[in-house]
């Protein structure tokens, strides 16, 4: 298989070459592959950095407004606690002059009723006094002048 005019040694060197340069090949090939992982993993890299920064800054954002949110619900709750505080002491201070005013009331009319019956208590022991000589004396009371007319 060796041609009549090539040394010996000139097949396995031009074998050796060719490998030599099929391995520098490889090597350079391998290099561009690895600079361009490289590059796309940079890429990638910086990608999922913004990504993270992005997402960071949307969930701070949402913190804050969250914060914001929960600061007005406290606001309102403490504007309708103070609200019903004083809605709940006002209706108590009419519930409490609404009694004052019924005790009034209901102490006139006790005082009115005390009076009308001390009255008519003396009126009947004015009575008593007057008719009871008679009751003993006569057994009858006097008679009055005044004269029924039927109609």
């Amino acid at each position: 298989m060796r041609g009549p005019d090539l040394p010996a040694n000139v097949v396995p060197q031009a074998k050796l070459m060719t490998e030599v340069e099929r391995y520098s090949s490889l090597l350079q090939e391998k290099e561009a592959l690895n600079e361009r992982w490289d590059e796309q993993n940079a890429l990638l890299v910086e990608s999922h950095e913004r990504v993270i920064a992005e997402l960071t800054e949307e969930y701070e954002a949402k913190l804050a407004e969250e914060a914001l949110a929960k600061e007005a619900l406290r606001q309102e709750k403490e504007g309708l606690e103070r609200e019903f505080a004083e809605v709940k002491r006002q209706m108590e201070e009419d519930a409490d002059c609404e009694i004052e005013d019924l005790k009034e009331t209901y102490e006139q009319r006790l005082g009115a009723e005390r009076e009308t019956a001390l009255r008519l208590k003396g009126e009947n022991g004015i009575m008593r006094k007057k008719f009871q000589p008679w009751d003993s004396r006569h057994l009858r009371p006097p008679t009055c002048d005044v004269i029924m007319t039927s109609s």
